[in-house]
Parts: C-alpha cells; structure tokens; sequence
C-alpha cells in the first residue's frame, strides 16, 4: 500500500516560539550596531506577556527611530536565517519514515525563503521531496487547492498528516480521509489548542511528542 506522509512545519517539526525568540535576538543585535542601545529587555518582556504585534513601534517610540525602522525589522524578521532546533526525536522519525516509505512531503503556511530557511536551519530539508508553501502555491491551509495540488503530483492510496493547529490543520485533510495526527500543545505552542470544537477541525489522534508519534505510526 502506497502510503505518503505529510508534515506541517510550525509548531509541529520545531516550536515556532524559538523562531520568534531568534528573530528577536537578530533585530537586537542589528539595532544595537546601528544605533549603540540595548533593546533586548524589551523583546523579553514582549516574550513573557506573548505581546509580539505591538513590541516594533514600542521600539520606534522608545528610541525615537524613523518610522521606516519598521520595513527593516519586519524584513530581518522574516528573513534572517534562524537559529531553532526541531523537537526531541524529529529528525529520527523522519528519517526512519523516509527509508521506510520514501520521501515525505510539508504543507506549510508561510514566505517561501522564510519556510525554506526554516527547513534548513532545522536540518531536516533532506527528508522532503516536496514542500508545499502558500507563498509560492498562492494557496493556504486549509484550502482544498494546496491539499489538491499535492495529491496530483504525489498520488498514494493512504495519506498521513501530522500538524498541531486545529484552526487550520486538519479540517480539510478530514474531508478528503486522510489519517490526521496531532502534536499537543506542551505549553509554548503560539496558536491556541482549544479555539476549534467541532470534530471535523480536530485530528483522529493526538500525541504528545514525536516519542508516541512514532509508536502510533507504527499501530495504524
């Protein structure tokens, strides 16, 4: 039986939370070679209250910088090759899949370069045949045109999908059967766990890490 599985990247493969922490400690370090101050305190106290959307302009009224100083923190935010690591046993299971069943495949939202660094950064690039990102695919999770377009191109009669968000994750996977997996929450997670009720946006499995995820594969 041709089996295919399909990785989402944030929150799953890694915590997206590291990413935030690393874009933050590249736009400190950039402003403080620029401009002589420290503004690392005030990304960490935008970390601890999860503040993130207001913690740019706090900067730029803060230290009285042009308002242009926005464009160039969004950009090296966006941009900067980040410094994360993917979860305990990821890059394990994808390897052990990946030998068993052939290359495996990401579905993720996101900027193409942005995603792609990510991937490097994390080591696990090598694992994937296919990447599928709404930057470069025009499409977005959970529109049925991204899960389409994989399907065309990487047919198999059971498909796996292994995400965390169920605002977004797995509602149209459920749709088209395939096997949805999720990773609980272990308290850093960025988006909420609990904003979708409705059985449909919810997976048919939920494990903690990739530890279980791993032994559940290997029951389905």
């Amino acid at each position: 039986m041709r089996k295919q599985y399909v990785f989402d990247l944030d929150d799953t493969l890694y915590r997206e939370i590291d990413f935030v922490r690393s874009g933050f400690r590249f736009i400190a370090h950039e402003l403080q070679k620029l401009y002589g101050f420290d503004c690392a305190p005030l990304f960490s106290q935008a970390l601890k209250d999860r503040n993130f959307g207001n913690v740019f302009q706090e900067i730029i009224k803060r230290y009285s910088l042009p308002q242009s100083t926005m464009d160039f923190m969004l950009s090296a935010y966006r941009y900067h090759y980040p410094d994360i690591q993917s979860r305990k046993n990821v890059i394990e299971v994808l390897e052990s899949l990946s030998v068993s069943d052939g290359p495996l495949l990401c579905i993720t939202d996101g900027r193409s370069l942005t995603q792609r660094q990510k991937l490097h950064a994390l080591r696990v690039d090598q694992y994937f045949a296919n990447v599928f990102i709404s930057e470069e695919t025009g499409y977005s999770k959970p529109d049925y045109e991204i899960y389409e377009l994989l399907m065309e191109n990487h047919p198999a009669e059971v498909y796996y999908y292994i995400g965390d968000n169920p605002s977004k994750d797995f509602v149209m996977a459920n749709k088209l059967d395939w096997k949805t997996i999720g990773i609980f929450d272990d308290g850093e997670h960025i988006h909420s766990q609990n904003d979708q009720k409705d059985e449909v946006y919810q997976p048919h499995y939920w494990v903690n890490d990739f530890f279980e995820l791993q032994d559940l594969i290997g029951e389905l």
